[in-house]
């Protein structure tokens, strides 16, 4: 089983999200940004290297809210905080920071959906 590890960062109100790369699977799609956790690595040592390969932002990781799983991948997802204002795309088509109501209009990769559902649910947007 791959796991998978997403960071959720919420400011004013929002949730900062990617469009994932055509080339991918479930290309064009909207995740949490995130990546596949290595050998020897922590959840949180990852979306620290993964969310800087991919934004080059740098965040620091805080508490696990969730996971969603699939038949070949878990998907646990942390709350996460900027640390600056830099954001530079290196693989994502775009990103946006959305609310409930434009959150409900993306088309979300397949892991994603039922995280941004507990979102929702949390209070934290």
């Amino acid at each position: 089983m791959l796991r998978v590890v997403c960071a959720v960062l919420v400011e004013g109100g929002k949730v900062f999200v990617c469009r994932r790369p055509f080339e991918k699977n479930e290309g064009g799609k909207w995740e949490f940004p995130g990546g596949k956790v290595e050998s020897g690595e922590t959840d949180q040592e990852t979306l620290v290297r993964e969310i800087m390969e991919e934004l080059r932002m740098k965040i620091s990781v805080k508490d696990s809210i969730g996971f969603s799983a699939n038949d070949g991948a878990t998907l646990f997802a942390y709350l996460a905080e900027r640390e600056g204002q830099f954001i530079e795309l290196s693989e994502h088509l775009e990103f946006r920071w959305v609310g409930p109501e434009g959150g409900d209009l993306l088309d979300w990769a397949s892991l994603d959906i039922p995280l941004w559902n507990q979102l929702k649910k949390s209070g934290l947007i």
